[in-house]
Formats: structure tokens, sequence, C-alpha cells
């Protein structure tokens, strides 16, 4: 690695370690900026700069019970408490209850922007509007002026989804995998074998749509990977995992598309599709988030820690109940550890987009900004 990258890594540890606190800035660091300190209690943030020149970015947050929308300038645009579930993109969420028989969205303001004659559990990806049938084995995709697109009932429950740009990953119970076209109409479907329970937990599409990965299989449980060929998708590997979940599982494809996270017993696991290279990052305990700075080889995660590891000692929340703990890394993809800080915090959001990263807890959300000195 270059020296003067470095040198900006080592700077983002010791930030890090002095802004999980949320302090007031110094101004002394030359390479990384905190931005602004927001209190999701309606406070104004604490060092938020209007008019820098830049376009403010709208950001969607979900942190516990609580879920909304703030910018990239530190302004808090809406925030309210989940009813039973919230589907939720950049644009648009649904803040639904038990089961409705109408699908209400609203904008990143709050404000009302249509019912959509719907029964079932909705879901938001990027302008994508996916809505799960009460009884887990239907789906059908919807335009988000209310038009039905397609439907699909399948054989067996579905447990996970992934939407591209046009197209769908479903994963059922049964250990199959379906890839969905525009019109719901199926590309690639496949049959979990050689596990005594067949089961798909996961599946996540690539950025480009042409690879699709997938987490199927109780004894044992495997990683496939299925790219697409001229004569289509075909399973390009398959990985023994360590794992024995029994629970949806963390797949992810990071922001640069090449990098796919698999969660893992005490940590994650990350796959380089350039390189077609494994390695591992150890947390100490199950993951709740996961972000990245691709042009830094950065991944941020946090894990959920038991109290006095990690440094964690034993604390309380403010009724004085014993407080969870979380722990946050960060590493240099592939193997280099660079920060790693144990937290007393029942919940945490993390969030990267450019040379920004934004972490939330403990009722506030945190912005710094790897900045040329």
């Amino acid at each position: 690695m270059p020296k003067p990258l470095r040198r900006i890594l080592l700077l983002i540890v010791l930030t890090l370690v002095y802004v999980l606190a949320f302090p007031r800035s110094t101004g002394t660091e030359p390479l990384i900026e905190r931005q602004w300190v927001l209190s999701l209690d309606g406070a104004a943030a604490d060092g938020a700069v209007a008019g820098d020149g830049r376009e403010s970015r709208v950001i969607p947050f979900r942190l516990g019970s609580q879920f909304g929308y703030f910018t990239s300038d530190g302004s808090l645009r809406h925030i309210e408490q989940m009813r039973y579930g919230i589907a939720q993109d950049r644009e648009r969420f649904a803040n639904y209850s038990v089961i409705s028989d109408n699908v209400v969205l609203q904008d990143p303001d709050g404000a009302f922007v249509r019912s959509i004659a719907a029964h079932g559990y909705p879901r938001l990806d990027d302008g994508r509007l996916h809505i799960f049938a009460p009884g887990g084995s239907a789906v059908s995709e919807w335009t988000v002026d209310g038009q039905q697109v397609w439907a699909r009932d399948f054989l067996s429950v579905l447990t996970d989804l992934d939407a591209g740009e046009t197209r769908t990953a479903v994963g059922l119970l049964d250990g199959s995998v379906h890839l969905l076209g525009e019109e719901g109409e199926e590309l690639f479907s496949y049959a979990t074998e050689g596990a005594r329970i067949p089961v798909t937990l996961a599946v996540a599409l690539g950025n480009d749509e042409d690879v699709i990965a997938a987490v199927a299989g109780i004894d044992p449980q495997k990683l496939i990977l299925f790219e697409r060929h001229t004569e289509g998708f075909f399973p390009v590997f398959q990985l023994e995992l360590d794992s024995d979940y029994r629970r949806p599982v963390l797949l992810d494809f990071l922001d640069d598309g090449a990098t796919l996270a698999v969660e893992q017993p005490g940590g994650l696991l990350l796959y380089d599709r350039s390189t077609e290279s494994f390695d591992r990052i150890d947390l100490g305990g199950e993951i709740d988030e996961v972000t990245a700075l691709p042009e830094l080889d950065l991944v941020l995660a946090a894990a959920r820690v038991a109290p006095g590891t990690h440094g964690a000692g034993a604390t309380r929340g403010e009724d004085g109940s014993p407080a969870s703990v979380r722990r946050l890394q960060a590493t240099v993809w592939p193997d280099l550890p660079l920060f790693s800080q144990a937290m007393a915090t029942d919940d945490v959001f993390l969030s990267a987009a450019g040379s920004r990263i934004y972490i939330g807890a403990n009722g506030r959300l945190l912005c710094v900004e790897l900045v040329q000195g």
C-alpha cells in the first residue's frame, strides 16, 4: 500500500476514535473533518454548514424503532415511529400496520403521495415496489403510481428478495433460487442440492444483474455464486460455510459491485470477484450493519458483542437496564484492521457515500468526511 494512503487511513482511525464520543471539533484534523452531529429529538445539528456549494443529498435511516430522512448537510427532514414494519428508499416510504388493504406512500418530508389498493407487506428498492401476500408464498410488483406490473405465486414460502434495476432475485423455503424478469417471467431457477435441509436463507443480485449470490442449505450450508454466460446463468462456485444459520443472513454486494459480503459467525466473509479471493473480518459478534467506501477499499461494520468484551464494560441505559454493546470496526480490505471501538448502544446505523461516513447511535447521527489536507 502506498505510504500516503497509509497515512490517510491512520488518520481515519484516530479521528473515528475521537468522534465516536461525538465531541466538538478542535479544528485540528488536517485530512478528516467532523461535519456535524444531529440529535434525533429535533434539535439543530452541531456543526452543520449551509451554503457550502455542494448539492445536499437526502439519506434514509432506521435506528431502532425510529426511521426517517436527513440531508448530507445535517438537516433532519422527517422522523417518526415505526408501526409494524417500514418500506423505505431515498424517495418515499410506507409505514405499515400488521396487514393493510392499502399501501400508503409518503415522501421524505412525510407528505402523502398516494394510496395503493394492495393487500400485503410492501418493500421499496430504489423506486421498485414489491408487495408480499400475507401467506408468504406470493409476491407482486407495482409501479409507485399504483399499477400492478406482475404477480407470482410460488409453491413455497419466500425467504428473501433482492431487486435490481429491472430484475428480481427470489429465495424460497424449499431451497430454490429464482431470477425474474421485467414482467415477472422466470429467467433462471436453481434447486439446492446436497444439504440435509434444503432452504435458501439469503439472495443478492449484483449491480449489473449478471451475477446472483445465495446462502442455501443447512448441514452443510453453502455460499453459491451464479454468473450469466451466453447460454444463461450457471453456478461458478460453491463454498461450504462455517455457519449453521436457521434465520435470515446478511448477504450483499457492496457499493462497488465487485465485493460480496457474507455474514458468518463472529464476523464477515468478503469475496472479491475480480481476484476470486476470500478474506475474513473478525468482529466478535453478530453483524448489525455493513457499509463501504470502495474508493478507499474501506469496509465499516458494526456487530453486537457481549458487555465486558472488546473493551466494553457492563453499562446501563437511561432506564437503568443493561445496555447492549456494539463493536464498530473499520477495515481496509482485504485484511488490514484499522480501528475497533465498542460502544454502549441498543441500535446502530451505518451509511457511506462519496467521502462521507454517517453513523447513528444513542439518538444521534454523526457525519465525518475524508478530505485532502
